[in-house]
């Protein structure tokens, strides 16, 4: 049976992903790979990965919810 695009952002399973994939990526061992003496654009490595992250996961909630609504 396929599932159309509109069906699958109504699933709750699609939430639990996006919730893990939060936990995945801001967990330890992925966290530990942006750390370092590294800086881009004169910040520190560590602060943007966390702003892209929080950015990524606000985003897909916001989308999520937008096409799971109408």
């Amino acid at each position: 049976m396929a599932l159309s695009i509109k069906d699958l952002f109504r699933q709750d399973e699609t939430w639990v992903f996006l919730f893990l994939m939060g936990v995945a990526l801001l967990n330890w061992p992925l966290l530990s790979l942006a750390t370092g003496m590294m800086s881009v654009f004169g910040y520190p490595s560590i602060l943007l990965y966390l702003a892209l992250v929080w950015l990524l996961i606000i985003l897909f909630a916001y989308i999520f919810d937008r096409r799971g609504s109408s």
